[in-house]
């Protein structure tokens, strides 16, 4: 059931000139690290740094912020990013676009070396002026693909199911030439 709401997600897409689909900036992955937060703590021998208060991770045009973000590094390097807010947030700007592709859910989780992204709890991933909702959103950043799952809960939106993926694709602006 999973794959085949991906595979409509993506023909809709294809179809509708959806706007996810294209690759984070190439040259993000070769930019220095930037982490501020009002406090940290780090355990150097598991290689997880603790990030709390106001916390921002900058790479490039990627920026998550959260109100605390768990950071396990392997060597020097980031392994996975586990941010947490009210909301946790997320962007970045797709190679070729004009317009930032932003995230936001209450607990978000990055895997730098698969470069995916994967957002928790009432997800919501935005590029103007399309809008995906759901209970989960992965993400891959490389890729441009997505896998959108809908789930128990509820919603507040008057004639809405609750637990529903919900994808808004909004109609080309640019006028038909003559």
């Amino acid at each position: 059931m999973q794959l085949r709401l991906f595979w409509l997600i993506a023909l809709i897409g294809t179809l509708c000139g959806f706007a996810f689909n294209a690759s984070a900036l190439q040259s993000d992955r070769n930019q220095p690290i930037s982490i501020e937060a009002d406090e940290a703590e780090f355990d150097f021998e598991t290689g997880m740094r603790t990030y709390i208060g106001n916390v921002s991770v900058i790479q490039g045009s990627l920026e998550i912020r959260g109100d605390r973000i768990e950071v396990r590094f392997k060597g020097d390097e980031i392994d996975t990013a586990t941010a947490y807010g009210k909301p946790a947030t997320f962007k970045q700007r797709p190679d070729g676009k004009d317009e930032d592709v932003r995230g936001r859910a209450p607990k978000m989780v990055f895997k730098q070396k698969q470069n995916r992204l994967f957002m928790y709890k009432n997800a919501v991933l935005v590029q103007t002026p399309n809008t995906i909702r759901s209970r989960e959103i992965q993400y891959d950043l490389t890729t441009s693909k997505m896998i959108v799952k809908g789930g128990a809960g509820t919603t507040k939106e008057p004639g809405k199911k609750p637990g529903r993926a919900r994808i808004v694709i909004q109609p080309s602006s640019e006028k038909p030439k003559p």
